[in-house]
């Protein structure tokens, strides 16, 4: 067998005919700046291969049902291995996938508690009991010798007619008699009928009558097996004293009944666990935990207008004003004022409104939640789908109250918990359980293996940093990097060996303090013959790897080259660019110097940045290690008091403006509870959002200090074939209003629209503006041709004929983002949509670049293009030379510059080292420019580079909430509380 996998001349996407090794078994990290061609080799080549070959071992029928894949352009690749891919993204939307579901855990458990578990009376408090025949004849042998007995088979009777009919079957099987009120009666004796009452709720029927002594031991386990077999409720065995009369009675349940009360309990079973199963999912929700209820708040917003002033808001539209018109026309016979403000009418007048006149028919008003009744049965239209959708919110179920299940999961215990008590657990809460958890011998047997399951999964949970989720966390509210880390426990769990594992930077999100657990777990992963490659930045799992793949040295066309490759050893001592020089001035000295800030307060202190290239120049920075002077002071605050949502422990915490701050602590610390859930939401309701609901706090001051605040957050710029840059950042509007406004244009009459690849008119209808096309191949990878009609120009012959200085509109799309800005450095506002672009490092973008080719980090820096855009425009920051060219006379009285408090979640992801510096450059440029930014990060060099820091911790989860230290990095280093501190002192040393 090969002992690597063997890739010759590699050239998907940027990838410049490259040749690598990867070893099996072992753990290799691909870096590199972003573009630079990590995630073709990683995921578009190597991954790519192996399901390729897996979907190729299959039959041509099955093929045809499952994703083809392309052969990656490669010469040749051999030693491959089956592999698994785990990106960075979060692709689960289904609210019925849980942390427990994804892990496979909720499946042990529902089998654990099918097996052991215990069913407990809710009423009583008693524990149900089931017997068998055993149990009664075990009972029976246990007697006194001599002792007398009857053996009844207790049956239920529905009904007169059906008594009839059973005492005739019953003789017919060979049954004589019956016991009824404590005698024993014969079948066909008239004294049953005058015994009606007493057998209303059943019969029991006498299988035998004995004394028990040796001889009869096993005519009487014969009976009772019978007894079990036709009663519906197990057997009774009725003891007698020596005159015959009934003393003692003993009751066989065959189900589970309590012994106190009689109470039947349904039989566990795993389903009875499953809110995705239709045994075990509560009816009234359907097993997701919430229903969905009208918004009252959504529909009547504003209580201050009048029914006439259209206080109902959902019949102000123009489509549904004839509502509000009926409505008042009701009100005027019904006697409802329609002129006063809508707090100011009666209870019953505000009830007529949303229920109706009490009582109405089908001519009188039916009220909102009438309204709302008719759309629901008129479901098929997508516009009332989409009506009742907007005007609806999400409460927990009443029935289940958020449990999901069935109430008969409810009453089964384990240890004296419920299923859905240890699914609400904190994962080491959960594995504490666990591991106190004493089962009798006979039960511990049975839940061996399936405990050992479970205590390994979640230890895999706490390895990879997520011990402040719960089992009944939905995934699809957790982050990529916890989603991804997610699926790596879960492969953990597996048992696969001999496999690639490709994964694409598995720190995101991940505090400095679980990065070595991290390594440990992907040491894991190679420790059972799987072959690891990772796409990562840390430092940390850089210089933890068997072996480092540094690509280079650019971005884009400037990069798809193998820098460096060897182990992490060697690349200290002899690799070249810019992630050896940062890991060794790293590993020699602290953290990497940031861009220059010479300038500032004369052009913001943006960074040079050369042609074609993605970052700025190196040079020396005075912000940074030991300088305190250079640290911004806050000009003022936001103050958020008694903030207590999800872990929040009554936190009272400021908020700084005009400087660049971070949020820190351990993953699950409450940083984005405090951000997202309780600032951004509180802003959001402020400014008149319906349907928010902010995380409690006592309350939040200072709030007008800001003009504004802006959320941005992990979620990627969606990747399509038909957005580019240009496109994403609006500059191709001026692109094609700068081509239709040519003389060649007005004279063949092309107007703007013919410049769209997007839409008809312009562009070639064969392939409608892509240039290619593609060849459905049944079961074999679809084939991408060049397009015949257009030779791959994407536009018609005379669109492509009217030329700008001549360049036609294919030769604009094909410049990069540098050359497009010296093309059209006269016209002011294309250049000013463009120059983000280059700010953030995206200089080389070719502007007809596809966004689905894009990486993950060069997709970040376009989103955070497109809000450099927005503040430049909102801070009337002017264009460079605009005001020469233009000459126009300055306007008396300039508007006020807006300040905007700039929230960003993990800005980081996807950038190497160097990408960060430019980051850092922008952000800095933000809080030049005036306003205020908060960033919610990890990176330990972009909170050394922070002018405040606000720590959260000490822990995650329940041991977290709480504010551990707060002011400039060196306060954080002084916290002993502090987490960050410790590892913040260290690179900073």
């Amino acid at each position: 067998m090969e002992r690597e996998i063997v890739v010759r001349g590699a050239r998907t996407n940027n990838l410049q005919s490259i040749s690598v090794a990867i070893p099996h078994g072992r753990l290799t990290v691909v870096t590199g700046v972003s573009g630079s061609g990590k995630s073709s080799l990683a995921f578009d080549t190597l991954y790519a291969e192996g399901q390729r070959l897996y979907v190729e071992s299959m039959s041509a029928y099955a093929r045809q049902f499952l994703e083809r894949m392309q052969r990656p352009p490669v010469d040749a690749i051999s030693g491959m291995l089956p592999s698994i891919a785990l990106e960075q993204r979060n692709q689960v939307t289904n609210p019925r996938s849980t942390v427990g579901t994804a892990t496979e855990i909720n499946d042990f458990l529902r089998l654990l508690f099918a097996n052991v578990g215990h069913t407990v009376c809710p009423d009583c408090a008693v524990e149900a009991e089931k017997h068998s025949p055993q149990t009664a004849i075990r009972f029976v042998e246990a007697l006194p010798e001599g002792t007398r007995l009857l053996i009844l088979a207790p049956i239920a009777v529905e009904s007169e007619r059906r008594l009839s009919f059973l005492l005739e079957h019953l003789a017919s099987a060979g049954f004589r008699r019956v016991f009824v009120g404590g005698d024993v009666v014969d079948i066909g004796d008239s004294e049953i009928a005058d015994r009606e009452s007493q057998i209303a709720n059943g019969l029991e029927v006498v299988v035998d009558r004995l004394a028990k002594n040796a001889e009869q031991v096993s005519r009487a386990a014969d009976s009772l097996d019978m007894a079990f077999r036709i009663g519906s409720r197990g057997a009774v065995v009725q003891l007698l004293d020596a005159h015959g009369r009934p003393a003692a009675r003993h009751h066989f349940f065959a189900g589970l009944v309590c012994r106190s009360c009689g109470r039947e309990f349904r039989e566990p079973r795993p389903e009875m666990f499953s809110f995705n199963s239709g045994l075990g999912a509560c009816p009234r929700c359907e097993g997701f935990g919430k229903e969905a209820v009208l918004d009252l708040d959504r529909a009547i917003p504003d209580h201050s207008k009048s029914l006439a002033d259209y206080a109902v808001a959902l019949w102000a539209t123009p489509v549904l004003k004839m509502m509000t018109e009926w409505m008042l026309e009701c009100a005027k016979e019904d006697g409802i004022p329609t002129t006063v403000p809508f707090r100011d009418l009666t209870p019953d007048q505000k009830r007529w409104v949303i229920e109706g006149k009490p009582g109405g028919g089908d001519d009188d008003f039916c009220g909102i939640k009438g309204f709302f009744k008719w759309l629901e049965s008129k479901k098929y239209k997508i516009q009332n789908r989409i009506l009742i959708a907007r005007y609806r919110r999400y409460v927990t179920c009443p029935d289940c109250h958020g449990t999901r299940l069935k109430p008969d999961a409810q009453f089964v215990k384990l240890g004296g918990h419920t299923f859905t008590d240890l699914l609400a657990l904190p994962v080491p809460e959960l594995h504490a359980f666990f591991d106190k958890l004493r089962l009798p011998p006979a039960e511990a047997e049975a839940a061996g293996s399936l405990l050992r399951e479970i205590r390994g999964r979640l230890q895999y949970l706490e390895d990879v940093g997520l011990s402040y989720l719960t089992l009944s966390r939905e995934t699809r509210t957790l982050s990529g990097g916890e989603a991804q880390r997610i699926a790596l426990a879960s492969a953990l769990g597996s048992a696969l060996t001999n496999t690639l594992y490709v994964l694409d930077e598995p720190t995101i999100g991940l505090h400095a303090a679980d990065t070595q657990r991290l390594l440990a777990i992907l040491r894991a992963l190679t420790a059972k013959g799987n072959t690891v490659v990772c796409v990562e930045h840390e430092p940390e799992i850089i210089l933890g790897a068997d072996q480092v793949l540094d690509l280079g040295p650019g971005a884009g066309e400037h990069g798809g080259r193998v820098v460096f490759q060897g182990t992490p050893a060697d690349l200290l001592q002899r690799g070249q660019g810019v992630t050896a020089d940062y890991l060794r001035q790293l590993c020699a000295s602290g953290p990497p110097q940031p861009p220059s800030l010479s300038g500032r307060g004369q052009g913001g202190g943006r960074a040079p940045v050369l042609a074609g290239q993605s970052h700025p120049l190196p040079t020396l920075s005075l912000r940074g290690r030991g300088v305190k002077a250079l640290r911004r002071q806050p000009r003022d605050f936001i103050t958020i008091r008694g903030a207590r949502q999800h872990n929040l422990k009554d936190l009272t915490v400021r908020i700084p403006l005009g400087v660049l701050a971070c949020v820190t602590g351990v993953s699950g610390a409450g940083k984005s509870t405090l951000v997202n859930t309780t600032l951004y939401a509180h802003w959001r309701a402020r400014s008149g959002e319906t349907g928010i609901e902010p995380g409690k706090c006592k309350s939040i001051t200072g709030l007008d200090k800001v003009d504004d605040i802006v959320l941005v957050d992990q979620r990627p710029i969606g990747r399509s074939v038909r957005s580019n840059a240009a496109t994403y950042t609006k500059a191709y509007d001026d692109i094609r209003k700068a081509f239709a406004a040519t003389r060649r244009a007005r004279t063949l009459g092309i107007t703007a629209a013919h410049f769209s690849f997007n839409v008809p008119g312009g562009r070639c209808e064969s392939c409608q503006g892509m240039g290619t096309q593609t060849v459905d191949m049944q079961f074999l990878a679809d084939v991408t041709v060049t397009c015949d009609a257009c030779g791959g120009r994407r536009f018609q012959k005379r669109v492509l004929e009217a030329t700008d200085r001549g360049r036609s509109i294919l030769d604009v799309l094909d410049m990069t983002v540098a050359e497009a800005m010296e093309f059209y450095e006269g016209h002011a506002p294309l250049v000013a949509k463009l120059r983000p672009l280059a700010e953030v490092g995206l200089g080389y973008l070719r502007l007809g670049q596809s966004t689905a080719t894009l990486s993950g980090g060069e997709l970040q820096r376009l989103k955070l293009a497109a809000y450099l855009t927005i503040a430049d425009r909102r801070s009337g920051i002017p264009h460079p030379k605009s005001a020469i060219r233009n000459r126009q006379p300055p306007t008396s009285s300039p508007p006020r510059p807006q300040r905007i408090l700039f929230l960003f979640n993990e800005p980081t992801v996807g950038l190497h080292m160097a990408d960060v510096q430019v980051l850092m450059a922008v952000l800095q440029r933000l809080v030049d420019d005036g306003h205020s930014v908060l960033i919610v990060e990890h990176n330990l060099d972009v909170i050394s580079q922070a002018d405040w820091v606000i720590d959260l911790g000490p822990g995650g989860g329940d041991a977290g909430g709480e504010l551990v230290a707060e002011g400039p990095p060196d306060a954080i280093i002084a916290s002993p509380r502090s987490v960050t501190g410790r590892f913040l002192a260290a690179r900073m040393a």
